[in-house]
């Protein structure tokens, strides 16, 4: 991770950066959790579960995207 003198760092698959959690990251693993929360709570499997995952998801497009902005 050997950033070239004058370019500044780029953070494209890196976890944190600078101490800052990149975005992208956050959302993947926000995703995931709250995915396998929701297969195992209703103990139904993840494909059965995903469009009412999406659906969710979707309703509460506004609420995520706070919690996702909240952290910059």
């Amino acid at each position: 991770m050997s950033a070239r003198a004058g370019s500044r760092p780029v953070c494209v698959n890196t976890v944190s950066c600078n101490g800052y959690i990149s975005v992208t990251f956050q959302k993947m693993f926000f995703i995931f959790i709250s995915f396998c929360i929701l297969a195992f709570q209703n103990s139904v499997p993840m494909l059965s579960a995903y469009p009412f995952y999406r659906q969710y998801f979707l309703v509460n497009k506004q609420n995520t995207l706070f919690l996702f902005n909240s952290s910059s």
